[in-house]
Order: C-alpha cells, then sequence, then structure tokens
C-alpha cells in the first residue's frame, strides 16, 4: 500500500509540473517575443539613423560647420561601427578586417615595403666583410631603422674593431685610451663619485689609525694594526690605501 501512496504522489507531482509549464508558456513565449521585438526595432533605428547621421555631416560639411560633422560622423558610428561611409569620410580605411586611419595605414604599408626591401638588401650582403655591413646600416640609417643599423654597425665593428666613427655612432667614448659604451662611462663616473664619498667618510677615522702607527712601538700602535687588520668594510680600502699604505709599509 505504501508504494501505491508514492507512486500516486509522484504521478500527482509530475501533472503540477506539467500544468505548470502549459500555463506559463503564453506568458514567457510573449516575454520573450517582446524582447525580440525590441531588438529588431533597436537594429532598425540604427541601420535607419547612421545614414541619416552621415547625410546631416555632410550637409555640416557643406555649410562650413566642421564641429556639427565630427559630431554626426561620430555618432553614426556609434551607432553602427561597420557603417562604412561613416567611417570613411572620418579617414579610415579597412585593413585585415580593422579600421584603421588612413595616415596610420599609409605607414604601415611603408614601413612593410621597407623592411621588405631591407631583408634583400640583407640577403644579398655579405656578412663577413665590414664595409659591405656599414653600408647596409648607412642604408638602415637612411631609412629609419635603428634597430637593424645598430645590427649591422656593431657586427661591422666586430669585423673590423678600427673604426672610430663606428664606435661614435654606436655611442662609445674615448676615454684615456680605451673605448667604453655610456653606459659603461656613467657607471664609472658614479664609481668615482661613491669612492670620494667612502674616502671622505672614512678619512677621520684612518687618520687616528695613521697617527697610533706613527708612534714608537706600544700598546696603542699594537691596537690600531688590530683594528686595520680587522676591518671587512669594502668602502675603507680607497681611505686606507691612500693614507695608511706608507706607515703600514715602514712598520711591516
Amino acid at each position: 500500500m505504501a508504494t501505491s501512496c508514492i507512486a500516486f504522489l509522484e504521478r500527482r507531482r509530475i501533472a503540477e509540473i506539467l500544468h505548470w509549464r502549459v500555463r506559463r508558456a503564453p506568458v514567457i513565449g510573449a516575454f520573450l517575443g517582446a524582447i525580440l521585438a525590441a531588438a529588431a526595432a533597436a537594429a532598425e533605428r540604427t541601420a535607419e539613423n547612421a545614414p541619416t547621421l552621415v547625410r546631416k555631416g555632410l550637409t555640416a560639411e557643406m555649410a562650413g560647420n566642421a564641429q556639427a560633422r565630427e559630431q554626426a560622423l561620430s555618432a553614426a558610428i556609434e551607432l553602427a561601427p561597420d557603417f562604412a561611409p561613416a567611417r570613411w569620410h572620418k579617414g579610415f580605411v579597412q585593413r585585415d578586417g580593422q579600421w584603421t586611419r588612413f595616415a596610420q595605414a599609409q605607414r604601415d604599408l611603408d614601413d612593410e615595403k621597407t623592411l621588405e626591401e631591407y631583408r634583400r638588401l640583407r640577403k644579398d650582403t655579405s656578412a663577413e666583410q665590414a664595409e659591405a655591413q656599414l653600408e647596409l646600416a648607412n642604408w638602415c640609417h637612411r631609412h629609419g631603422l635603428d634597430d637593424q643599423e645598430r645590427a649591422h654597425l656593431t657586427r661591422s665593428l666586430d669585423l673590423n674593431p678600427n673604426q672610430p666613427v663606428v664606435r661614435e655612432r654606436l655611442g662609445m667614448v674615448l676615454v684615456d685610451g680605451v673605448w667604453l659604451s655610456r653606459t659603461e662611462v656613467r657607471e664609472a663616473q658614479a664609481r668615482g663619485k661613491q669612492a670620494l664619498k667612502d674616502l671622505k667618510r672614512w678619512t677621520p677615522r684612518v687618520e687616528k689609525l695613521r697617527a697610533a702607527l706613527n708612534r714608537p712601538a706600544g700598546r696603542q700602535r699594537d691596537l690600531a694594526l688590530e683594528q686595520i687588520r680587522s676591518l671587512r668594510d669594502p668602502s675603507a680600502i680607497l681611505a686606507l690605501e691612500t693614507m695608511l699604505a706608507p706607515a703600514d709599509e715602514d712598520g711591516a
């Protein structure tokens, strides 16, 4: 009997669900229909308004009202981003499926042509002749290919290190007979400034140590030597070498 009751309740539950779905179906269908109709109407209005706005913009242009022209064309693009007439009058062209400013598209096209010509020249240029690499670097310079210019200047210098002009073009500077990059020069200057600071900081202490070392053999001189031997700070090296080396050698 319990099994019969359970089966009866299950059948009743299924019937209620089916009844609810049948009863609600028209309401849901009407709701979805309203949404679709609204979307279709919006799309229709968009398609109609974009051409109207373009015509409005062109009319404003003929009247000499540049601001109204720009506003109308921008509004047309906002409504229909892929509406070609609006894009064209705003100075866009379609390239590889993307809308791009005409000036930028022309620059990109010119860059592609330049790179294509560069690749052809690079293929025909010997990688083992310094002069040939320099000529290709000069071509790159004339065509604004800065990275490629630097690469070929570097290769030319590898093949023939005796090229001061090439070194200068690579940003190198002759310092005491040695060619250094500007980075190396800056780093050397920074190290020099830091060395002067260290020397200034350690000078008072080192002077006291030197005075103790100049005394006759005794407790104070021994303590000074012990302090010097226990120093582990690299920043003290310059002061020690500058001020103590002669005294330390005499006492050795």
